[in-house]
């Protein structure tokens, strides 16, 4: 009987430990914005299950613990990392040595030398005479 008696209570302090997690991603949704769609899947990667009911309705923290804003940070870093080209294509740069502005640079040159090409058969074409 002991056995169930700390099952439950593992239970118990795993359910707590989502209530808080929960709580303190509420807190940073709320500081910087984000919508409640951003909390639950948030909670949904760290735990594997979404939230239920029962935890929809827990106030934001007051607090927030390191933990849970080293893992926000990650999903802030992972988001940029999959949506942006540059930002990988700069912390390549960074990785190899190099400087990130030669990005910037480089695109310039790209830009002007797209700007200086003649347009081929748009203005050439003579005005068609219908009588």
């Amino acid at each position: 009987m002991k056995k169930k008696a700390i099952i439950c209570c593992k239970k118990q302090r795993v359910s707590q430990k989502r209530k808080d997690w929960y709580a303190q991603l509420l807190a940073i949704a709320k500081q910087r914005g984000y919508a409640l769609g951003w909390v639950s899947a948030a909670f949904h990667r760290k735990f594997g299950i979404w939230p239920p009911k029962s935890i929809l309705s827990t106030p934001p923290s007051a607090a927030v613990m390191p933990e849970v804003m080293g893992f926000v940070g990650l999903l802030s870093h992972e988001y940029r990392k999959s949506v942006d080209v540059e930002y990988r294509q700069r912390s390549l740069l960074k990785a190899m040595g190099h400087d990130p502005t030669l990005l910037d640079k480089a695109k310039e040159r790209r830009l002007q030398e797209q700007a200086s090409l003649p347009t081929e058969g748009k203005a050439s074409k003579p005005a068609r005479n219908e009588t």
